[in-house]
Formats: structure tokens, C-alpha cells, sequence
């Protein structure tokens, strides 16, 4: 051989590496494009030429396709992460509320697009979440993702896109991942956002008022549907707020007393948008007394995740008995709110306040509708001269 180095460089692509003797035979080194971690592949071959061929083309999938694809083209040796680390690791690291759920949703996203049966929908076997375990990480592809949404396990396309976001939510914070070598996840992550459910901008339809009436005297028999059905058919509050809202969040007010929703990180407590969600409802008596009657949390359970977990299965099922038709349950209640909120008042700004976005745009747009005619301002009443 000529030489016992060749350096090989592709700019177009901002991806560069030195070909080397090894053994009598050409192998090639390189950073990782999604790790910057140095890499080493066999050429085997001996030849110059061959030797500078293959290395071009190895780089130029590493930089294109990635170091999955590279694998499964050039034997390389996976040494990335399994996802079983990468999960202890989130675990060990993230303060995310939902962090249990959204590792379960990863877990069910990589056992369906390799065809293993996840049981029902809720649980996954020992055996099953193993598999997944050992699973290297760079198995994230865009290809895992699509593998997913078309297995053929009867899930809706909307829980389908649902767990691909909790999926990709373990991913969402920066700084939960500095210093752990993850392998270039955009593909998996933009077509997880992709597969999210496209929702029509109309598709809240107002309950029935016999529907309202029906569910408004059955949740007078239990005290804990009661709370709930409260906060979301008329404070128009999330489950989230509802299963952390406590006695001690309605306050005394000059103007009555008044449910106070605002972040409270003593109580590990946040709120999606922020301080932009925060708002001051002030309540009618009746409201307030039965509000009052809690001794402290408005659903008497010892953590966050049983009173999450009460408003997903419990209440959430409660409210299918009346409205089976809808896939939001709690979510509708509290449309319904917003929507008796614009019709009472005509106000998008006051329910923008109620619900706790952040522009207006989002009110209209996904969570109040307007049921009743339109009238001419009384500006227009007379015939312009």
C-alpha cells in the first residue's frame, strides 16, 4: 500500500474522516454527525482505491440516513444507549409531572412498531417491556414512528398521535439530556409531531341542555363527581388544575369568594402556559358552599398522580355515560363552559380569562362557540343618511 492514512471529506455534506491502516487492512474514522462521538467502521479491504470509495460512501450515508442505516450497511458496532438506560436516566433526572406516562407511551410506541403485543392499553407485560429495554436508542428513527401509527391494533388515530407526543415528550427538555450521548433523534421526533391528531377548528358541538340537566342532578349523588363536574362545567378548569385545586385556593375577596388559579411550585403545581394561565374566578355562594365541604384537596387522595389518575378514569368515565360520542369527556365540560361563557357575556376576551389562554385566537378557534343569532349593533339601527 502507498500510504497508511487518507483523509476524506465531503463539505456539501459538513462531514469529514481519515481513512487508516489496521491489521493489514483500511478502516475508517469519523465523528458521528447527531453525537459528534468518534466512530470507527471496518472497510474491509486492502486496496487504496476501494478503501477511499467505500469511506465516501459510508460518510455520505452517516451524514444522510444515519448511523442506523450506516450500521445495518457497514456491520458497525452499535454502541449508542440502550432505550432501557435512557429511560432510567429520564427518570432519574426529569421533574416532569407526567414523566411516568410519558416513558409508558415510549415504551408502547417501540413495542408496536416491532409487532410485539403490549397487552390492552393500559399494562404491558414483563417479558414485552424487556424487549423494549434493550432496544438501542438508535432504533428512534422516523421509520419506528410511521412503523407505529400503522400497526394494526385498533387504536384511534387520535390515542395513536396522543402517545407518539408523550413519546416525544420525554425528549422535550434540554437540559434533562446535557452530557448523555443521545443519538440524532430529528427524524423520529418531527414525524412524531406530524402524526399529531388534526382537529377540525369546529368540531365542539354544545351538549344538550337535557344532556347538562341530566348530568347536573346525577353528580349531586356523589361528592367527588360533584367537585369536578363543578370545576369544568362552570370554571371551565382542566383536569390537571382540578386535581390539584385545594380548599385553600378560593380565597376571600371583597367581591365574594373567589377560585384563585395561579402556579404554586411549593405545591408542585405549573401551569401550561405560565403566568398567562393564571386567573381569579369569583364564585356565586351556592358553588362556593359545596366547593367548601372538601377538608383540603377537592379529590381527598394522598398524591397527584391518584387525583390525576380519579379525573382520567373515574370522571372521565362518568361523563361518557351521558355524552358517549365524545373522545374529550371532561375536555367537552369545560368547552361547554366557555361557550355559555361567550353566549352570557359576548366577550371572547373574559373567556379567554376563564379558560387561561394565552391569545384569543386559541379560545375561538378550538374551545367556544357561538350558538346564538347575530344581531346589528344598535349603532347600525338607523338607515345611514
Amino acid at each position: 500500500m502507498a500510504t497508511n492514512c487518507m483523509k476524506v471529506k465531503l463539505f456539501k455534506l459538513g462531514i469529514k474522516g481519515t481513512c487508516f491502516v489496521r491489521n493489514g487492512g483500511w478502516w475508517l474514522r469519523f465523528n458521528d454527525p447527531g453525537t459528534r462521538k468518534m466512530r470507527r467502521v471496518s472497510l474491509k479491504t486492502t486496496d487504496d482505491k476501494l478503501a477511499k470509495q467505500k469511506a465516501t460512501m459510508f460518510l455520505t450515508i452517516a451524514a444522510e440516513q444515519g448511523m442506523s442505516k450506516l450500521k445495518a450497511v457497514a456491520g458497525l458496532r452499535n454502541e449508542s444507549p440502550t432505550i432501557g438506560a435512557l429511560i432510567a436516566h429520564y427518570e432519574k433526572v426529569s421533574d416532569c409531572d407526567s414523566g411516568h406516562r410519558n416513558v409508558a407511551a415510549l415504551l408502547r410506541v417501540v413495542a408496536r412498531a416491532n409487532g410485539w403485543d403490549t397487552g390492552d392499553r393500559r399494562t404491558m407485560s414483563e417479558a414485552v417491556k424487556a424487549k423494549v429495554m434493550a432496544v438501542r436508542s438508535t432504533e428512534l428513527t422516523a421509520e419506528t414512528a410511521v412503523a407505529y401509527q400503522r400497526a394494526a391494533d385498533g387504536t384511534n388515530t387520535y390515542t395513536k398521535g396522543t402517545t407518539l407526543a408523550g413519546a416525544k415528550a420525554v425528549f422535550a427538555h434540554t437540559k434533562d439530556w446535557i452530557g448523555f450521548p443521545l443519538p440524532n433523534l430529528t427524524g423520529f421526533l418531527n414525524t412524531s409531531k406530524e402524526a399529531r391528531q388534526k382537529y377540525d377548528p369546529n368540531s365542539f358541538q354544545h351538549i344538550a341542555k337535557d344532556t347538562l340537566g341530566a348530568m347536573e342532578q346525577d353528580s349531586r349523588t356523589d361528592k367527588l363527581i360533584r367537585r369536578a363536574f363543578i370545576c369544568c362545567r362552570y370554571l371551565g378548569m382542566t383536569p390537571k388544575e382540578v386535581s390539584y385545586a385545594r380548599r385553600t385556593w378560593i380565597e376571600s375577596r371583597p367581591s365574594g369568594q373567589t377560585m384563585c388559579i395561579r402556579e404554586r411550585r411549593d405545591q408542585a403545581f405549573t401551569l401550561k402556559t405560565g403566568g398567562a394561565r393564571e386567573r381569579d374566578i369569583t364564585l356565586p355562594p351556592w358553588m362556593a358552599d359545596e366547593l367548601l365541604t372538601a377538608d383540603d384537596y377537592l379529590l381527598p387522595y394522598g398524591t397527584p398522580f391518584l387525583r390525576y389518575n380519579y379525573m382520567l378514569r373515574v370522571f372521565n368515565l362518568w361523563v361518557r355515560r351521558f355524552i358517549p360520542d365524545r373522545k374529550g369527556a371532561a375536555y367537552e365540560l369545560r368547552k361547554q363552559a366557555g361557550s355559555d361563557w361567550l353566549e352570557g357575556t359576548g366577550q371572547i376576551s373574559q373567556v379567554q380569562y376563564l379558560l387561561g389562554h394565552s391569545t384569543p385566537t386559541t379560545t375561538s378557534r378550538w374551545y367556544a362557540t357561538w350558538q346564538k343569532a347575530v344581531s346589528v349593533p344598535a349603532i347600525f339601527q338607523e338607515r345611514p343618511l
